[in-house]
């Protein structure tokens, strides 16, 4: 027989491989390869079935019937030696000798693509079994020149059993061939013994059988011709018997009579259909109308009434056979990774290349542990902890998970600074420069960072001297610090030198330049800069990180700023602080009590480290918003240095001094292609930004140079640029806001107030009406929070209650009073709308207008007292921007008018008062 010769190489794990058996149906996976089985042909083929299988019924009917693809399928078994060197045997140099003699003659059902592998799945069903002949006479041929040709001549090979001796065991082996041969020939038949034996769990091990290359040739001897039968019943019970062991081979005839009888177990265990049942009864075994016992062993093997049943052997065997592959396969896997890790090792050093991070990292650890300088740069009990987990790590097999935990521990501790600080700049006016040149104004501020950056580098001083024997000499840019982690007995002795310098918290609506000045901190004291987002955050854990127990567990942020930085003493930036929140898994805020409170950040503990860490020299700085969204027992360990909103005039200078320049570096604009006059960004300012800092100016301005550029890209002959008021406006599209709003005619029944939220100052409009009502009172709109609407409700009983004193005549008890405060859908609360609800309330039910250009805050009482209020600055550059003229504030507030710059107060008149009948003088009479 001459058909074309494709080889599947059997053990191997890229590959789907099996070897076929009789009428079986089975997928084998290959790669193209040799001159026949190239990628094109193996395409055209797929092309072939693919247009079989998508055609319509109809269509095949009137077309020809569809020939499969027939092939003689070769075996090439891989050794052991290739397998565990990763040695692999190539298609195109297997030679014939190496291959089985015995082929399967298949027919190829289906093919197709795998895409991500590059390879092809072939469906086969095996046809019969054929034996290779002539070219495999040459066994320095490979199979390639074979296949080449397209020609493999090969005779149908049959089982022939020797008859000679053993005349019943050859019978019994007859007989049983040719049931499992009728059998397998349907395979609904063979299917369903299979499924049998799968659900009954007859055998522990359903691997596939590999075989050697004799074992499918006729054997003399009885054992072998068992081993053949066993083979062709691939899932038969008689198969682990003999693989088992647990039979005797001595006693052919007796196993020979066990596997009759289990093949007639299966007529009548499982329910067949009247075709199948057709079948048992046209075989030999199966004609008697009842099936016999099961055989009698011999004398040898039989067993007293009292012992085990006789398939318990076989149990016993099933676990010992799980047992010894489990601990077989377990040391192959160690063997195999443990020659690999030697060659890979070998290979490094042959190389003086180590690309290994673990290698790296106790590389490093090693050295600074020899130097008998920089290794004080990890406490004594570090290197313990190091050592003990390192121990642990040995005795666990590599790739299990706890051991990748460990490893991961063990490379923190080891990447963890500990006592390697930064050599720091103590030049206070090397700090005051660089201030200077980051920012604009803000020269109270500034001077508050200068103070108390003049007590850090005050009391780094006083450290170095009387401490001077505990810094050692890192390298040219960082040092030792034996203060950190002292490890005396005396735990009060550690808390001594603890540092006392406040956590400074810089608070100011977005924009204001928080960020930058935290950054200009440690540019100016030469420190490494880390910032760490707090908004957001609501578990503990992120600041005191996970415990090792749990799965992806990690250090918290601060630990985490620690390493990334390298040093022990960084500044550390707390990001919005003020929008940390708290749920079910606890509260990030009182985990950072421990951290900024330098009474007990000495001995910081992260849940992840399990050790506690000094974190005396750290520099933490905060930003937030709004001070009294923060935690009132965090608030107690900062100093706050408010920033307030920039004026008109500070804006623009910071657009000429730093916006322009950074806008122009960024789009790659020479200067004179954005040339602007200071009223030209303060037109910008008023009309296109209404915010208190300048990020929105910045928009602004990029949008503008992105315009440019657009232009000179397209290929626009531009020489320069004059943006004057008209070109801002054609660039940036009708302006926003007016240049001051427009104050209306004096109204009744309508007022100004002022709020202070997160992001600055605003004005906000209270307005009363009434209309008539059996049941009286008033309601609220505008959504008020309760501070608020106590507020306003005070205010009503303060005017009912002193009616004939405002010359008021209205009619209480039938007319409902509705006081409403615009932009429903923004919250509102507070009571610094008091005077401002009062106000609003004779002027609605007095009939009395009130000026436009007139604003008040203030908290009232019910005796008419006016109290305190904060925010007034910001306050007051929202009545400022609005256009107003006169500005009502409770007399306690005057001593903040010096914090208002002077280009508000010359614009606006300040009018305290202490009873709100001044305010009444003033406004009515």
């Amino acid at each position: 027989m001459i058909e074309k010769l494709l080889i599947t190489r059997i053990g191997d794990q890229d590959l789907l491989s099996t070897i076929i058996y009789g009428f079986e149906e089975r997928e084998i996976e290959i790669k193209p390869y040799g001159k026949l089985w190239t990628k094109e042909y193996l395409e055209e083929l797929c092309t072939k079935y693919e247009k079989n299988m998508s055609a319509k019924p109809k269509d095949k009917e009137d077309s020809e019937p569809f020939e499969t693809e027939k092939l003689m399928l070769g075996y090439y078994l891989l050794s052991e030696e290739e397998i565990l060197n990763d040695a692999i045997t190539s298609f195109e140099d297997i030679k014939v000798s190496q291959i089985s003699p015995v082929l399967t003659y298949v027919s190829v059902q289906d093919i197709r693509q795998v895409k991500s592998k590059g390879t092809y799945r072939l469906n086969l069903k095996g046809i019969s079994r054929h034996k290779l002949v002539d070219a495999y006479d040459d066994i320095n041929n490979v199979v390639d020149d074979i296949a080449l040709a397209t020609l493999v001549k090969t005779n149908k090979f049959g089982y022939k059993l020797p008859t000679e001796n053993y005349p019943d065991v050859m019978n019994g082996i007859a007989v049983i061939e040719n049931t499992i041969t009728n059998l397998t020939s349907s395979q609904n038949i063979w299917r369903k013994i299979k499924e049998h034996e799968t659900k009954n769990n007859l055998y522990s091990y359903h691997g596939q059988i590999i075989v050697d290359q004799d074992i499918m040739e006729t054997k003399d001897t009885e054992i072998d011709t068992i081993k053949l039968i066993s083979t062709l019943m691939v899932f038969s019970f008689v198969d682990n018997r003999i693989k088992l062991e647990v039979i005797e081979s001595e006693d052919v005839l007796t196993q020979i009579n066990l596997v009759i009888w289990n093949l007639k177990h299966f007529a009548t265990s499982i329910e067949w259909s009247p075709v199948e049942q057709k079948v048992f009864s046209e075989l030999e075994i199966f004609a008697q109308d009842e099936i016999e016992a099961q055989p009698k062993k011999p004398r040898s093997q039989r067993r007293k009434s009292n012992e085990k049943d006789s398939n318990e052997p076989v149990s016993e065997a099933l676990i010992e056979k799980e047992i010894n592959k489990r601990v077989k396969d377990n040391l192959e896997k160690q063997q195999r990774e443990y020659l690999l890790k030697e060659k890979l090792k070998a290979i490094k050093e042959s190389l003086q290349d180590n690309d290994s991070d673990d290698s790296e990292d106790e590389s490093e650890y090693s050295k600074i542990l020899k130097d008998e300088t920089k290794s004080k740069m990890y406490p004594d009990s570090v290197i313990k902890l190091i050592k003990s987990e390192s121990n642990k790590l040995k005795s666990m097999m590599s790739g299990t998970p706890d051991a990748n935990i460990t490893n991961t521990f063990i490379s923190t501790l080891k990447s963890l600074p500990w006592r390697k600080t930064e050599i720091e700049s103590l030049d206070i006016n090397k700090a005051r420069e660089i201030l200077d040149k980051n920012h604009y104004g803000l020269g109270e501020v500034k001077e508050r960072i200068i103070e108390y950056l003049s007590l850090i580098i005050n009391h780094k001083n006083q450290a170095r001297k009387k401490n001077a024997d505990v810094l050692l000499k890192f390298d040219d840019n960082h040092e030792i610090d034996l203060e950190l982690f002292k490890e005396e007995n005396n735990s009060a002795k550690i808390q001594k030198n603890f540092n006392n310098v406040p956590i400074l918290t810089l608070v100011g609506p977005p924009g204001t330049g928080k960020t930058s000045l935290a950054r200009a901190i440690a540019e100016a004291l030469n420190k490494s800069y880390i910032k760490i987002s707090l908004g957001g955050v609501h578990d503990e854990s992120e600041i005191r990180g996970h415990r090792r127990t749990y799965v992806g567990a990690m250090p918290g942020k601060i630990i985490k700023a620690i390493q990334k930085s390298g040093v022990s003493n960084p500044l550390i930036l707390l990001d919005e602080i003020d929008k940390m929140s708290k749920d079910f898994k606890g509260d990030p805020s009182s985990a950072m009590l421990e951290v900024l409170d330098p009474e007990q950040n000495t001995k910081f503990q992260d849940n992840y480290i399990e050790h506690e860490y000094d974190l005396s020299k750290v520099l933490f700085i905060a930003t937030a918003n709004y001070y009294e969204n923060i935690p009132a027992p965090l608030l107690d360990r900062v100093e706050i240095i408010e920033l307030s909103s920039y004026t008109t005039n500070e804006k623009v200078k910071i657009a000429r001094e730093h916006l322009i320049d950074i806008t122009t570096r960024q789009s790659g604009l020479d200067k004179k292609f954005f040339d602007i006059d200071d009223d030209v960004i303060e037109m910008i300012v008023k009309n296109y930004t209404a915010e208190a800092g300048v990020r929105g100016l910045k928009r602004q301005f990029d949008k503008i140079a992105r315009k440019i550029v657009t232009k000179i890209v397209a290929g626009e002959k531009i020489k320069n640029v004059k943006l004057d008021k008209e070109t801002v406006i054609k660039l940036l599209g009708t302006p926003r806001f007016s240049d001051v709003d427009k104050v209306a005619e004096p109204q009744i029944g309508v007022i100004n107030g002022l709020a202070y939220t997160s992001i600055g100052g605003s004005t906000l409009q209270i307005e009363v009406s009434h209309y008539p009502s059996q049941k009286g009172g008033f309601k609220l709109t505008g959504s008020l929070k309760d501070v608020m609407k106590e507020s306003a409700s005070i205010a009503y009983s303060y005017v009912r209650s002193n009616a004939k004193k405002f010359n008021i005549d209205f009619d209480f008890e039938n007319n409902e009073v509705h006081i409403h405060v615009p932009e429903g859908a923004v919250p509102k609360d507070g009571p610094s709308a008091g005077i401002t609800f009062t106000t609003a309330l004779i002027s609605a039910l007095s009939s009395r207008a009130i000026p436009q250009d007139v604003a008040m805050t203030g908290e009232i009482t019910l005796r008419g007292r006016v109290l305190e209020i904060g925010g007034l600055k910001e306050k007051s550059f929202a009545a400022f921007k609005k256009g107003i003229k006169t500005v009502f504030i409770p007399k306690s507030n005057e001593k903040n008018l010096k914090d208002i710059p002077s280009e508000v107060k010359d614009a606006i008149t300040f009018i305290p008062v202490d009873k709100y009948e001044q305010v009444y003088e003033k406004l009515f009479k």
